[in-house]
């Protein structure tokens, strides 16, 4: 009797020893940080200078302007590509050109023209559209150039400020 309560024991122990221990789960946390690089930008206010409304007789065209230099300022060394996007708003005669906001008098039957600079001035920078500035090519300044362009007939005199806007991208 004495060997059965022996290997009884001995069962109970095994089982026990053999039962599953408690679990338990730890949770920790992996941080970091991914930034995005950061640019300043400034640009001028540009003048289209003194115009006699006598002047424009049909499709005149003024000057270009000098040189409006927009810069980059303290960039992060990872941009290398801005993208400026033109924003203002669309002559109603041509929309391919920026209305006039008058401060004086009200100003009709011309339209700002944007363009670029550069060996030879092109126009082309309508109301909307972009520009690829490549910091790598073109360093950290990009010039562009504004003008009156006749859009009807007869011209009104006035003061104008047209406000546009330069929306950057930089990668």
């Amino acid at each position: 009797m004495k060997r059965k309560s022996f290997y009884g024991l001995l069962t109970s122990m095994l089982l026990v020893a053999a039962s599953p221990g408690h679990a338990q789960s730890v949770t920790f946390n992996l941080t970091g940080n991914i930034t995005q690089g950061t640019c300043n930008f400034t640009i001028p206010d540009g003048d289209l200078g003194t115009h006699p409304v006598s002047w424009f007789t049909g499709s005149r065209v003024t000057a270009w302007s000098n040189p409006i230099v927009i810069k980059a300022v303290s960039c992060s060394p990872d941009i290398q590509n801005i993208r400026m996007t033109f924003i203002g708003t669309p002559d109603t005669s041509n929309g391919s050109y920026f209305a006039p906001v008058s401060t004086s008098g009200n100003v009709t039957g011309v339209a700002i023209e944007l363009g670029q600079a550069g060996p030879l001035l092109t126009a082309g920078i309508n109301p909307g559209s972009s520009l690829d500035w490549p910091l790598g090519t073109l360093g950290n300044s990009y010039s562009i150039h504004a003008r009156f362009t006749q859009t009807k007939p007869s011209v009104t005199p006035g003061v104008v400020k047209t406000p546009i806007t330069v929306q950057f991208t930089y990668y």
